[in-house]
């Protein structure tokens, strides 16, 4: 063989066949890369082949679940998550997405069990803290919810829900500036956290800072227009601002979009004095 042949073979040989695994990672990438653009429907689709190609890889099956939930297919991402588990079954962060999807079903029983579960596997996973911690607030286990808070913000400060759900807590339990100071950190952390700013108005409100409480809840009306209660508190904040006409219409508001809605048995008229 003469040596330029030999050069060839040898540099040739150098190049493997693709294999099913590796066409499947390609389709990964390209479904990562769709998924960052938030094109979900590209992304399903370089994922499905990805599962296709390789379905024994739990990364494509926890990936297509992401998509499918952003999406907005829930049922068909929680069946995809748990295909993932079966296949890497301490794969704590499938459980924490099993048990958001179930908490935005109203199953708080649900969500736990799988926020607990992936703590057992995860004690670390900070998000799981957080959200557990979330369903226990709602759950008004406050001092369940507020260790399970605590833990989480001890393992990442920049979880704004979890600042948030423990300014609530702290609200209910009528310590309001401190309240304010986790509401403001979620703000600080999320601006547009509209439920945190309803809030921090409240707790400014009972501490008598009627200018910061007429800021929050302006800010609550601009990010959800459509919200009555948003509406009432404002008009609430104003009538005890002293700016009467203003706090009319936030009440004449409040009123049209939710006709059920208690009125202060002194409210003003718009123009009235």
């Amino acid at each position: 063989m003469k040596l330029g042949s030999l050069a060839l073979a040898l540099v040739l040989g150098t190049w493997p066949m693709p294999t099913p695994a590796d066409s499947s990672a390609e389709h990964l990438a390209k479904g990562e890369t769709l998924f960052a653009a938030k094109d979900f429907s590209g992304a399903i689709h370089e994922y499905r082949e990805a599962v296709r190609l390789n379905p024994r890889d739990p990364k494509g099956h926890f990936e297509l679940g992401l998509a499918l939930r952003s999406k907005g297919d829930l049922d068909e991402a929680v069946s995809q998550y748990r295909e993932a588990i079966r296949l890497q079954p301490d794969l704590a962060e499938a459980h924490v997405n099993i048990g958001s999807i179930l908490g935005m079903k109203n199953d708080l029983d649900g969500a736990a069990s799988e926020y607990r579960e992936a703590i057992r596997l995860k004690p670390d996973l900070a998000l799981a803290h957080a959200h557990l911690g979330s369903i226990l607030r709602i759950e008004q286990k406050s001092d369940e919810a507020t260790t399970e808070l605590q833990e989480a913000l001890q393992l990442d400060p920049e979880i704004a829900e979890a600042h948030r759900d423990l300014g609530f807590i702290l609200g209910s339990k009528r310590d309001m500036q401190g309240a304010i100071i986790e509401l403001r950190r979620a703000l600080r952390l999320n601006p547009s956290f509209f439920d945190a700013h309803m809030g921090l108005g409240s707790a400014l409100r009972a501490t008598g800072d009627l200018g910061g409480a007429v800021a929050e809840y302006r800010e609550a009306v601009r990010l959800n227009p459509g919200y009555s209660y948003a509406h009432y508190n404002l008009g609430s904040a104003l009538l005890m601002h002293g700016d009467k006409d203003e706090a009319a219409k936030e009440f004449a508001e409040a009123e049209r979009l939710n006709p059920r809605l208690k009125k202060p048995e002194n409210r003003p008229r718009p123009g009235q004095r």
